[in-house]
C-alpha cells in the first residue's frame, strides 16, 4: 500500500471511466491529501489539537472531526487552521484536458494556464507555466 492517500485509486481514474466519477476520486484524494499535510505539519510543530484549538479559536472536536475527514470544512476554516500553525493556504484552478467542458473552443489554451489563488498575487492571475 502506497503512503499517498487515494493511491491505490488512481488505476480507475483511466479515460473511460465517466468524468463525474473520475472528478470524485480527484476530489476525494485532494481532500485527504490536504488533511494529511495539515495535522502531519501539526504534529511536526509538537502542537496538540487543543493547543491547535486555543490558538485558532475554533473548538477542539472540530479539528479532531477535521483531521478524522468525518466532517466537511470551509476553506476558511482550513486558512484558520494554517495561520495557527504559521503557514498560508494556496489554491490552484487547472483545467481538465480529459473531460473539457462543453463549448470550451480552446481547450489547449485553458490547459496550458495554471490558475492561482494566493495571498502573494493579485486576486485573480493566470500564471503561464514553464515550457
Amino acid at each position: 500500500m502506497s503512503d499517498a492517500p487515494g493511491q491505490e485509486l488512481w488505476p480507475l481514474l483511466a479515460k473511460d471511466v465517466d468524468s463525474e466519477v473520475r472528478w470524485g476520486f480527484q476530489d476525494a484524494r485532494v481532500r485527504a491529501n490536504l488533511i494529511s499535510q495539515l495535522t502531519d505539519l501539526r504534529r511536526q510543530l509538537a502542537l496538540s489539537t487543543a493547543e491547535l484549538a486555543r490558538r485558532s479559536g475554533m473548538p477542539e472536536h472540530a479539528i479532531v472531526e477535521f483531521e478524522a475527514g468525518s466532517a466537511d470544512y470551509s476553506v476558511e476554516f482550513v486558512q484558520r487552521l494554517c495561520r495557527s500553525m504559521g503557514v498560508r493556504l494556496a489554491l490552484s484552478l487547472e483545467a481538465d484536458a480529459q473531460s473539457p467542458p462543453e463549448g470550451t473552443a480552446s481547450l489547449a489554451t485553458i490547459a496550458r494556464r495554471q490558475w492561482e489563488i494566493s495571498p502573494a498575487q493579485p486576486w485573480l492571475q493566470a500564471a503561464e507555466p514553464d515550457e
